[in-house]
């Protein structure tokens, strides 16, 4: 999941060296207005498909930046000549090999300019004669690389151009005149264009123009959008069927189909996600998928933007948004990775969360060595051990780890051996040990390898290397079983056993292979499983090669959220029931411990609210219907859901009693339902909630503080419905009198002096305010002094109630006489 951190760099484009047609303009403004602005209009911004460089474009200039550290390198400014025969810059784009750079002008010409590289660094640093010792940032150890901008070619498209995009093979080129579309050889050869007239296509519901396409190489896809608003996926056929003899029409390399029509919403941009096989699309400015396809940002011209997660979850907004909103803080130990650091969250370790003390640093900042990230940016993988106490990141190459208790990080002393692996299937901590999936770069093989915290991180200690036939794909680990999916399609499980005999601290660790497991017609595209896990009893301690037949396997692929549950044949072979549990699911996670029906429960984000599947493990049924286990798919808290499950929601409830705030939660709850339902006045009528959260809230010590801690921060209005159901106020009062909680009474006589006249909540008041005298509470009995003042000035309830009093103390003093008498 991904939040938005940080501010927003502004980029300034230098002032050139010579005077060109731009800065006559500005000096023409100045000249006519008295003022002309800071700097050029920005038309573009286009990165090159490794993410390393990227280039601006204004009405005539073009710039080239690299990205660590953000630098100009190169730029071209065209004349006052150029401009005025071609037109001004409209838009670039770049050739997906980062080779050459093709800008569009207003007057439908192109302009290509090759991107060379060179070995010098563009920017050293400098101190004359002075020894100056300087730190590079994340991702710049190599420095800045000199690239050069050189013009090419001049390509003018008579036909009148609406928009271009490069492809690995094509400069593709859609034109006004007639509407068509062009695929133009990178390398032009006579007579190799190949050319459709829009009219031709029967997919297109408009002929008149296509004003934006996309291209994705890894699903072989085009998305484009027509000037009607409608959006298509379209498919290029470089060597489509011949004509027919006789027929003078050109081949068809076009084939595709409308997904999106205009009277939805008009669009004006698309974005495909190859990732998870989704194409987004609406009336925006720009869409932008991650590299990963787990979020997709949004910009609009005017409003700002958007980050939202592949399944529509809002991450973040610019854009205001009236009424407040509460995110409640559950998280027992929160791991964030951002860009050059570490957030790790100590705030699950506080005893009392009643309150925060401000002087308490909740998240702590670990920095990534620089000496690591600076050559190894970006981090792709990042770790935590279940305990907390181990942190191991990776990035380009090799791997770090890190001791949140003595605040140390270990890295590779010999930079050789970090440089020739990378890491890819993940990072997971087993104990002490790392347990790593990488790609040996030296002998080009895939390996898991297993490096101990407590020795120095360098080959000579590496605890164990097993080498597997196909690239890792995922590792998972549950207890001791370590699954590693692959390329081929097959699932590897390991076991980790320790080695006591002949080692001093019983610390050694092996890895052996037990089964493995080939899903060759079962799963179609292993690249599409983003998770694997295990899944087994919460009985068995740890995995053995007999007990793991028992235990269940879960694929998340794509965005389907898969069950394969075991079952042994007559014959004794294991065979395993495939269950499609859910579908769209970004997230999943499993709950080997928990209360009651909540053990061994399933637990899945879908990007609107969460399912669960609880105590998803049941060897009494051999056919289970998995789909009717989905008990919450909300954004409420899950308490609500679980008291349809009245036993059950009681027993998970208990075992939150201890907490200080548990009694605010329940109010919580009962204020939510109340307010649902109220307006509706649904009453004890099938399908009521507020009866059951009645019911619910009678099983805890609680209730009655509960009930009326609700009622005095609701309007008054919704009294009656509340008192409908939860019994009269009047009889909760006696209540609370009959357990000597004289406190909550004094609550509940507020309530009753608005519902009832003063007299009658008088006599309660003389009532409570004697119980008060009797049991020596006197704040109480201040608190019920003012409480009479104020709803009866004349003080005539205070007199009798002061006589009251006096005549119950002396009739406890009697009958203490009494027994002493009789002793």
């Amino acid at each position: 999941m991904y939040w938005a951190s940080g501010t927003a760099k502004v980029l300034e484009l230098p002032p050139l060296t010579q005077k060109t047609y731009e800065q006559e303009e500005l000096e023409s403004s100045t000249d006519q207005t008295g003022s002309s602005p800071n700097q050029p209009k920005i038309l573009a911004l286009i990165r090159n498909k490794s993410g390393n460089l990227f280039v601006t474009l204004t009405s005539t200039s073009l710039q080239l930046w690299g990205f660590r550290p953000i630098v100009l390198i190169s730029q071209v400014s065209r004349t006052k000549k150029s401009i005025e025969e071609y037109g001004e810059n409209q838009n670039a784009l770049w050739k997906p090999d980062g080779s050459l750079v093709v800008v569009q002008t207003s007057k439908s010409c192109l302009f290509t300019y090759n991107v060379i590289p060179f070995d010098d660094k563009s920017y050293k640093y400098q101190f004359g004669n002075v020894s100056h010792h300087y730190t590079t940032g994340a991702g710049e150890g190599n420095g800045v690389k000199t690239y050069l901008l050189k013009f090419r070619m001049t390509i003018r498209i008579d036909a009148g151009m609406e928009m271009a995009i490069g492809t690995e093979d094509y400069l593709i080129v859609t034109t006004k005149n007639p509407p068509a579309i062009q695929c133009i050889p990178w390398q032009a050869e006579p007579g190799a264009t190949k050319t459709n007239i829009l009219a031709r296509l029967d997919f297109l519901h408009s002929k008149k123009g296509i004003t934006r396409i996309v291209y994705d190489r890894k699903i072989s896809l085009f998305g484009w959008i027509t000037s009607d608003g409608r959006a298509y996926a379209v498919q290029f056929n470089e060597k489509p069927p011949t004509p027919p003899a006789g027929v003078k029409n050109s081949p068809l390399f076009w084939a595709g189909f409308s997904f999106h029509a205009e009277e939805f919403s008009k669009a004006t941009f698309i974005a495909i996600n190859a990732k998870f096989s989704l194409l987004a699309v609406g009336p925006v400015t720009s869409i932008a998928w991650t590299s990963d396809g787990y979020a997709v940002a949004v910009g609009w011209r005017d409003e700002g933007l958007a980050l939202w997660s592949v399944y529509g979850r809002l991450l973040m907004t610019s854009i205001s948004e009236d009424g407040p909103q509460s995110f409640p803080d559950n998280a027992k130990r929160g791991f964030l990775q951002m860009d050059d650091r570490l957030l790790l969250y100590h705030g699950g370790d506080q005893e009392d969360l009643s309150a925060i003390n401000p002087d308490t640093i909740v998240w702590q900042h670990i920095p990534i060595p620089n000496m690591y990230i600076t050559d190894n940016w970006p981090i792709k993988y990042a770790s935590i051990s279940g305990d907390g106490r181990y942190i191991a990141v990776s990035g380009r190459r090799g791997l770090a780890h890190y001791n949140v208790s003595s605040d140390r990080w270990k890295l590779f002393g010999n930079q050789q051996q970090e440089q020739e692996f990378t890491v890819r299937g993940g990072l997971l901590w087993f104990r002490h040990i790392l347990v790593v999936a990488c790609d040996n770069l030296r002998t080009h093989t895939n390996e898991i390898r297993m490096y101990s915290r407590e020795t120095k991180l360098d080959n000579i200690y590496m605890i164990q290397n097993v080498q597997v036939p196909s690239n890792i794909l995922y590792l998972s680990l549950l207890d001791n079983a370590l699954l590693a999916y692959c390329g081929d399609n097959m699932i590897y499980h390991y076991l980790l056993t320790s080695e006591t005999a002949g080692s001093a601290s019983g610390n050694l660790v092996g890895l052996a292979l037990c089964q493995q497991i080939s899903f060759i017609g079962v799963i179609h595209a292993p690249a599409r499983v983003r998770s694997i896990s295990w899944f087994q009893p919460k009985s068995h301690k740890s995995f053995t090669p007999d007990n793991m037949q028992t235990a269940s396997i879960i694929f998340l692929i794509d965005g389907k959220l898969v069950l394969l549950h075991p079952q042994k044949s007559d014959a004794g072979e294991v065979q395993y029931d495939l269950h499609v549990l859910a579908d769209k699911i970004e997230f999943y996670w499993m709950a080997n411990r928990g209360v009651g029906s909540l053990k061994n429960s399933l637990w899945a984000c879908d990007g609107q609210g969460v399912k669960i599947w609880m105590n998803i493990w049941s060897q009494e049924e051999k056919a289970k219907d998995w789909q009717n286990d989905v008990l919450l798919s909300a954004n409420k808290e899950g308490l609500h859901i679980l008291l349809e499950l009245e036993d059950e929601a009681v027993a998970f409830a208990t075992s939150y009693q201890k907490l200080v705030y548990f009694g605010h939660a329940l109010e919580v709850l009962l204020h939510q339902v109340l307010e649902d339902e109220a307006e509706n006045s649904i009453g004890k009528a099938k399908g009521a909630v507020l009866p059951r959260v009645i019911r619910f809230l009678n099983h805890f010590p609680h209730a009655l503080d509960v009930i009326v801690g609700c009622a005095r921060k609701t309007e008054v209005a919704l009294w009656d419905y509340l008192f409908s159901i939860v019994g009269s106020p009047k009889d909760l009062f006696e209540k609370c009198m009959t357990t000597g909680l004289l406190k909550t009474a004094t609550s509940y006589l507020l309530v009753l002096h608005t519902l009832e006249p003063t007299a009658h909540s008088s006599e309660d008041t003389i009532r409570l305010l004697t119980r008060a005298m009797e049991t020596e509470d006197y704040d109480l009995c201040t608190e019920l002094v003012r409480f009479l003042n104020s709803i009866d000035g004349s003080g005539k309830t205070l007199k009798d109630a002061s006589i009251s009093i006096r005549a119950s103390v002396a009739n406890s003093n009697t009958n203490n006489s009494n027994n002493d008498d009789t002793r």
